[in-house]
């Protein structure tokens, strides 16, 4: 009988001091890794146990004495975190978190509790909480990567929302743009809260379709990728080759087709003579015919 069994029995109790396990969430080894994720869904089923345990969780592995690496940090909380489902559970792991971040004194650690923040399943009740504690990270916003992960919280929760939802996080959003704007705060643009940041948006000018002739007009850039480059230069090598191709044979068929067409010329002018001289004896014949029928009109008009 393993550990996990006899805690899905109730027979072993946790009572804290796990974060050594919550850090195999992200070992090496597809065994531990798959037995520790196991272990925490087993006591994230047995009442406030994984939420006793979470702020612990928490605090040693943003310790700044002995940080895990930020991307550690992040798988593990992607997993723990949304295993707390409860409200109440919910809105009280919030206020714990406000008030764990306003004793911070360390970049990194506030960086990584407002993360915690940012992945919370949130409701009603718990963004009012977070918005009533403002106070207690509003000098945090100075951290760009705090103000980041609040900027991100109010994005994803505004997805698909309630209008009532959707209230909470204006109120909330609006008191962070007032402190921004009151502590004059050098945030980045894409640092700002949504609504700031839509005020602030360039639109695109309109791209218009110039006439040709224009010299004054100014082409656009083309932005032309190393994989299109090598095409055209194919293709340019492709139609250079079939041109010489085509002049080659436009020469082989003029050397070739000189002396017939020479050929062709002394036949048409033997054929012109021909005819002329056809048309000369016909002429004769006419003229002869011609006579014999005024002798003989002649002579008949003599005779009585």
């Amino acid at each position: 009988m393993t550990i996990i069994d006899l805690i899905r029995q109730e027979m072993i109790k946790v009572r804290g001091q796990i974060a050594g396990i919550a850090k195999l969430l992200v070992d090496e080894d597809e065994t531990i890794y798959y037995t520790a994720r196991q272990f925490f869904r087993v006591i994230a089923e047995k009442g406030n146990t994984l939420y006793n345990v979470l702020s612990d969780i928490i605090s040693t592995l943003s310790n700044p004495e002995d940080l895990v690496p930020e991307n550690d940090f992040q798988s593990i909380m992607k997993f723990l975190l949304p295993l707390i489902n409860k409200e109440r559970q919910i809105e009280s792991l919030v206020d714990k978190l406000c008030i764990r971040l306003k004793e911070s004194n360390n970049k990194t650690q506030e960086y990584y509790i407002s993360y915690c923040l940012m992945l919370i399943k949130y409701t009603d009740k718990s963004l009012n909480k977070l918005s009533d504690n403002i106070s207690y990270y509003s000098d945090k916003l100075k951290n760009p990567k705090v103000y980041n992960n609040f900027n991100t919280l109010i994005s994803g929760n505004s997805k698909m929302a309630k209008p009532a939802t959707k209230e909470i996080l204006n109120e909330l959003t609006s008191k962070i743009e007032k402190i921004v704007k009151d502590e004059d705060f050098a945030i980045p643009l894409s640092q700002k809260t949504p609504g700031k940041r839509l005020n602030t948006v360039k639109k695109k000018a309109p791209i218009s379709i110039a006439d040709e002739s224009s010299e004054d007009e100014i082409e656009p850039l083309q932005l032309v990728t190393k994989r299109s480059a090598r095409c055209r230069s194919k293709v340019k090598r492709r139609l250079m080759e079939n041109d010489s191709e085509e002049e080659e044979n436009d020469e082989e068929i003029a050397c070739s087709s000189g002396v017939s067409n020479i050929q062709k010329l002394a036949q048409i002018k033997a054929n012109e003579d021909s005819e002329t001289d056809d048309g000369k004896i016909n002429v004769i014949k006419r003229a002869t015919r011609q006579n014999k029928f005024d002798s003989l009109t002649s002579s008949s008009k003599k005779t009585p």
